[in-house]
C-alpha cells in the first residue's frame, strides 16, 4: 500500500474509533498502532484534533513527530489553527473558554506568517469572543477586507463579519462622532469602513442573511449615536422587514433562532426610540416568545420593563423587572441595565442580588475584572447622583478610579462630584481631589473632552491660581468643535480678553482676537435667553 492510501486508511480508521468508541478507547487504540502509520501530515491532523479533546494529552508523543511531516505553509498554518482551538479547550474552566490562551498561541503564530488569513480571522474571532475589554479594537485590525480575495472566507468567520462585528462592539463602549457625543475611547473604531463593506456585499449577494444582519446591528448603533434620526430609522425598518421574511429564520436551530432574537429586540428598540410603544411592545414579545436560553430571554424581559415604564404602566413594568430577576443573565451589562431600571423607576431593591450576579459573573474574566467592577461602581454612583446623595455618589466613584487608570469619563464624574461636594460643603479637601481627578480626565482622554478644562478652570481658580485658570480657559476653547462652541464659552473668553494688559499679550492668545464686548455680543447672539450676558453689557459699552 502507498503512503498516501496508508494515511487516508489510518486517518479513517482513527476517526471511526473515535466515533463509536469515544475518546478513551480510541486513544488507547491508536496508542497500540505502530508509530510509522502516524508519519503523514494528514493523520497529525486527527490525531491533534482527538488529543484537543483529552486533559491528559496522552498522544502528545505521536503529535510531536506527526507534525514533522507538515510540508506546506498552508498545513503549518492550519496546525497552529487546531492547537489554537485545543488550548480553548485545555485552559478554559467549567463557564469559560481559554480564550486568552488561544489568543496568546495565535499572535505568535501571526508573527511567523503574517500572511495567513486563516490565522488573522481565528485570532480576530476569539479576540471579539474572548470579553476582554478593548480586544474588540485589535480585533478589526486582524482581518485584511478584500473583495477580490476569496481567502477572506477561510476559518469560522470572513474577515468582513469580523470587521463588522468589531465596529458593532467598539460602539457598544463608546462614540466616534463629535458632532453628537465626545469619544472617550482611546482606541476607536470607526463603523462606516465596516458598512460600506457590508453594503457591498449584500449587493453582490442579496440572499446573504449574515451580511443583513450586521448591517442591522451596525445602522443601529449609527442610529443611537446620532439619537435615532427618522432617516436611519426608516431605513432598519426596511431592512428588519426584508431580514424577518427570509426563510432562514423559521428554522430551530439555535444561530436562527439567535439572530431573530437580536433583529425583534433591534425592531423594538427603533419603535421605543420613535415612541411607537405598542409596537416596541409587540417586538419585544415576538422576541421573548423564541426559543432561547433564560441568558438571552433577560433582555427581551428587560426590555418589555423599559417599554412598560415609559408607557406609564408600573404593575407590567414590575411584572417584568421581577421576571428578570427571575431569568438571570451571564452578561453583566444586562445586571447593569437591570439596576438602572430599578433606581429610575423605584423598583423595590433587589436585596444584594446584583452584587451577587457582578461577583459571580466575574469569575474566569480575570482580564477584565476590574474593569466591569469599575463600570459598577459608576452606575452605583450615577444613580447616588440622580438621588442626590453626592457624598455616596464621591465614594462610589472613588472606587473605579483606583480600579482603572484610562477611563476618563470615570475621572470626569469622580471630579465633577468631588466640585459639588466642596461647592456646598465648602470643603477644600474635595476642590483638591475634583483636581486630581479633572486632571487624570484630561491626561487620559484620546481627543480633548469639552467640559473638563472649563472645571479645572474654575476649580483652579477657587483655589486662588490664576495661571491655571487662564490656562485651562484656552485649553477649553480648543476642545470644542468651531460650530458646536456654546454661549458660555465665549462669555468665558471675555473675562480672559479683560486681563490682557498690554497688546504683545493679545497677539499670541485666543482671547485678543476680539474685544471683550465682541465676546460679549458673540455670547448673546449664540443664547439670547441669558440674562448674565445682558446684564455684562452695559458696563462694556
Amino acid at each position: 500500500m502507498d503512503r498516501i492510501s496508508a494515511a487516508v486508511s489510518v486517518s479513517f480508521i482513527c476517526r471511526l474509533l473515535y466515533y463509536i468508541s469515544g475518546p478513551d478507547l480510541a486513544i488507547g487504540s491508536i496508542l497500540k498502532m505502530p508509530k510509522e502509520l502516524f508519519h503523514s501530515s494528514k493523520i497529525s491532523f486527527i490525531v491533534s484534533a482527538i488529543n484537543a479533546l483529552d486533559q491528559n494529552n496522552r498522544l502528545e508523543s505521536i503529535i510531536s513527530s506527526s507534525r514533522y511531516f507538515l510540508a506546506s505553509q498552508e498545513e503549518i498554518t492550519g496546525m497552529h489553527y487546531l492547537i489554537a482551538l485545543s488550548k480553548l479547550i485545555k485552559h478554559g474552566t467549567k463557564h469559560h473558554l481559554g480564550f486568552q490562551n488561544g489568543v496568546n498561541h495565535l499572535r505568535k503564530a501571526l508573527h511567523m506568517y503574517p500572511n495567513s488569513i486563516l490565522i488573522r480571522n481565528l485570532l480576530g474571532y476569539l479576540l471579539l469572543c474572548s470579553e476582554v475589554w478593548g480586544n474588540s479594537h485589535v480585533s478589526s485590525r486582524c482581518s485584511i477586507v478584500d473583495d477580490s480575495d476569496s481567502k477572506n472566507k477561510e476559518g469560522l468567520k470572513s474577515a468582513w463579519e469580523i470587521s463588522s462585528a468589531g465596529a458593532v462592539a467598539c460602539h457598544a463602549i463608546g462614540n466616534s462622532e463629535p458632532r453628537f457625543s465626545f469619544p472617550t475611547c482611546s482606541c476607536q473604531c470607526t463603523s462606516s469602513g465596516a458598512m460600506q463593506e457590508l453594503q457591498k456585499c449584500l449587493r453582490r449577494e442579496p440572499w446573504n442573511h449574515n451580511a443583513r444582519y450586521l448591517l442591522i446591528l451596525n445602522l443601529l448603533q449609527k442610529a443611537r449615536e446620532e439619537r435615532f434620526p427618522v432617516n436611519i430609522c426608516i431605513v432598519l425598518e426596511r431592512l428588519i422587514s426584508v431580514a424577518l421574511s427570509n426563510e432562514f429564520y423559521s428554522g430551530k436551530e439555535a444561530i436562527c433562532q439567535y439572530q431573530k432574537f437580536q433583529i425583534y429586540l433591534c425592531a423594538s428598540e427603533i419603535l421605543l426610540q420613535r415612541g411607537n410603544i405598542m409596537g416596541c411592545i409587540d417586538q419585544a414579545k415576538n422576541a421573548s416568545a423564541l426559543s432561547l436560553p433564560d441568558s438571552f430571554q433577560f433582555f427581551g424581559h428587560l426590555l418589555l420593563c423599559r417599554a412598560y415604564a415609559a408607557e406609564g404602566n408600573l404593575k407590567f413594568s414590575k411584572e417584568e423587572y421581577e421576571r428578570c430577576l427571575e431569568l438571570k443573565t451571564d452578561f453583566l451589562v444586562g445586571w447593569l441595565c437591570l439596576k438602572l431600571m430599578e433606581s429610575q423607576y423605584e423598583e423595590q431593591p433587589a436585596s444584594n442580588i446584583f452584587e451577587l450576579a457582578f461577583k459571580e459573573g466575574s469569575e474566569g474574566r480575570n482580564n477584565s475584572w476590574n474593569m466591569w467592577m469599575a463600570v459598577y461602581s459608576l452606575g452605583m454612583g450615577l444613580i447616588c447622583l440622580w438621588n442626590q446623595d453626592f457624598l455616596s455618589a464621591e465614594e462610589f466613584l472613588e472606587q473605579p478610579c483606583s480600579l482603572t487608570s484610562a477611563e476618563s469619563c470615570i475621572f470626569l464624574c469622580h471630579g465633577v462630584t468631588s466640585m459639588e461636594i466642596a461647592r456646598r460643603y465648602h470643603d477644600s479637601q474635595f476642590l483638591s481631589s475634583a483636581i486630581r481627578s479633572l486632571s487624570k480626565a484630561h491626561i487620559t482622554s484620546s481627543v480633548p473632552i469639552p467640559i473638563v478644562s472649563a472645571l479645572l478652570a474654575q476649580a483652579e481658580g477657587s483655589i486662588g491660581s490664576r495661571k491655571k485658570w487662564e490656562r485651562n480657559l484656552r485649553l477649553e476653547w480648543f476642545s470644542w468643535p468651531p460650530e458646536m462652541r456654546p454661549a458660555e464659552l465665549f462669555f468665558q473668553m471675555h473675562l480672559l480678553a479683560r486681563q490682557i494688559v498690554s497688546e504683545s499679550d493679545s497677539s499670541s492668545r485666543v482671547e485678543g482676537c476680539q474685544s471683550p464686548l465682541q465676546w460679549v455680543l458673540r455670547a448673546i447672539h449664540t443664547n439670547p435667553s441669558d440674562l448674565r450676558y445682558w446684564k455684562v453689557l452695559p458696563k462694556l459699552l
